[in-house]
């Protein structure tokens, strides 16, 4: 599966989900089933690409053309300049985000941790309570709810603070929290699950409101929240008394649903299904495709214009091995196990070029070097870019080829 195809399904299964949820759950008050569906679903469209129903695909019987040989010692002695591939550039670019979103992470988990340090604390049995010197808005982080020292509440009002955020502490709702910001700081530039974070956090202040709603009144409650809404906002990654407060309002004074609303839930099923079978028979449909054309098609031996490595015109053998040299030379490293015991040897991977100019079919036709060297010259195989394809009679056909790299340590590495 490549990344793009895990992608896209992905992005299905959270688009489907997340509209489930907006449509039919998210206005109704079953807050505990909704944690629940969020981070249910959440979890499962990240798995669910993995759950195909994979088929083996069969391996031609054919003759095999091979390439120069392939030498280690000259590529571990020789500097070249790398040639960045767009592929290349959209990982250092996503790799980049990550770096950001996680210091941006640890920025806030680090001032909590000096907040909690230099803040008086109090233990109780089930948390522990941080009496914050400076004017945070009140917050819970796990075990620990931190409020403001110096806040001019009522005490009938900070004990409605404190059962909202014990609420949050007995849910352990800063574990989802906490599981929702490191699948946002890995999917950073994905929307939904940003969207998913946004909802879960709702769902959290409606399932702590109607802990506090059992021991205080509706009017009160609100008046408290408006008021409490012109303090400072703590901390992203930390459940927060003063946010989503439009919303909370309104879900507090919204009737309870009716029991037999929660039959919609069963929506569930089927969704899932329908999308492990659509993924499934499509990633099957693909692979028989694949299978058929091997099974039916013929991979030549020789042809009239042979496979040419990367832009190389057809049949141009001096380009097309120069520049497969080029490219194994800047990508290609000796494997350390084997550098380290002195390992050297001769490796053949075979490999179909197809008709687009795909790689296919990598596989190692003759090894025994051992430490990772198979692996390495297999590895390299299977990354390089399309080829110019061959070509008998005017048509593009597929042709079965062979790489042999010969892993030689230059005479300075052995003594």
């Amino acid at each position: 599966m490549t990344a793009l195809t895990y992608l896209l399904e992905v992005s299905i299964s959270l688009l489907l989900f997340y509209g489930l949820y907006v449509v039919a759950f998210s206005k109704e008050t079953f807050f505990a089933a909704n944690r629940w569906y969020l981070l249910g679903t959440l979890c499962l469209s990240l798995a669910l690409p993995f759950l195909h129903f994979q088929q083996e695909i069969l391996p031609s019987d054919i003759a095999t053309i091979s390439l120069p040989e392939i030498s280690l010692a000259t590529i571990s002695s020789s500097v070249h300049t790398t040639v960045w591939a767009f592929t290349d550039i959209l990982w250092i670019v996503y790799i980049i985000g990550v770096m950001a979103f996680f210091i941006k992470f640890m920025l806030a988990a680090l001032r909590i941790y000096q907040i909690y340090r230099e803040s008086d604390k109090v233990n109780f049995k089930n948390y522990q309570l941080v009496l914050m010197r400076d004017d945070y808005a009140p917050f819970s982080f796990f075990n620990a709810l931190f409020i403001s020292n110096d806040n001019a509440l009522s005490d009938d009002d900070q004990q409605k603070i404190m059962l909202h955020e014990l609420a949050h502490i007995k849910g352990r709702h800063s574990w989802d929290a906490l599981l929702v910001e490191l699948l946002c700081i890995v999917f950073w530039f994905h929307p939904l699950v940003h969207y998913y974070k946004k909802s879960l956090r709702e769902v959290h202040e409606y399932l702590a409101d109607a802990a506090v709603l059992t021991q205080a009144s509706k009017r009160q409650y609100g008046h408290l929240l408006v008021q409490q809404s012109l303090g400072n906002v703590a901390f992203s990654i930390t459940n927060n008394f003063n946010s989503q407060l439009k919303k909370r309002i309104i879900m507090m004074t919204k009737n309870p649903s009716n029991r037999k609303a929660m039959l919609k839930y069963t929506a569930i099923v089927p969704l899932f299904l329908a999308l492990l079978f659509s993924f499934s028979i499509q990633n099957a449909a693909a692979q028989a495709t694949k299978d058929d054309s091997k099974k039916t098609e013929e991979a030549f031996m020789v042809v009239e214009q042979m496979p040419s490595f990367q832009c190389c015109d057809a049949g141009d053998k001096t380009c097309s091995n120069q520049k497969l040299i080029d490219f194994m030379i800047t990508n290609m490293k000796y494997p350390e196990a084997a550098k380290k015991n002195g390992k050297e040897g001769r490796v053949v991977v075979s490999f179909i070029v197809e008709k687009d100019g795909s790689i296919t079919d990598a596989t190692v036709a003759k090894g025994g070097v051992g430490f990772g060297c198979e692996e390495e010259a297999l590895r390299m195989v299977n990354a390089m870019p399309n080829w110019t394809p061959g070509v008998q009679r005017g048509k593009t056909v597929r042709v079965k080829m062979a790489l042999p790299f010969i892993f030689a340590l230059p005479k300075e590495d052995k003594e």
